[in-house]
């Protein structure tokens, strides 16, 4: 029986590892049409879900409402304006220990990012 109650606890809080897990200060680099572009991307953790916020290789910084994750894979959305217009980019990745990889789906097509927890977490 106390095996099972051991059990049963591991399993419920294997999301709240998760959660913890990801949450935090994050690098994260892809390819810019003028070489790498690095990004500033911030998760909070709070009551099972996932916020934060990402500031981009220009310094301007944008929240982000909800991401979702499952397991050690994200999703989120990332609202832009620009001079051509406002456009949403999609993130999906995976995040492991303290490096993280993924796509970014913008108008242009998908363009791969890797990331890594900042050095002060």
């Amino acid at each position: 029986m106390f095996r099972r109650i051991t059990l049963a606890a591991a399993l419920l809080a294997l999301p709240s590892a998760a959660l913890a897990e990801l949450a935090g200060t994050w690098t994260i680099t892809s390819e810019g049409r003028r070489g790498p572009q690095e990004s500033t991307l911030v998760i909070v953790a709070a009551e099972g879900s996932h916020s934060g916020s990402i500031t981009g290789p220009r310094g301007r910084t944008r929240e982000i409402s909800e991401i979702n994750v499952t397991g050690e894979a994200f999703t989120f959305e990332n609202e832009v304006s620009t001079r051509m217009g406002d456009f949403t980019l999609s993130y999906q990745g995976t995040a492991k220990g303290d490096a993280m990889q993924g796509n970014i789906e913008t108008p242009m097509g998908e363009v791969p990012f890797t990331g890594k927890r900042a050095a002060s977490e």
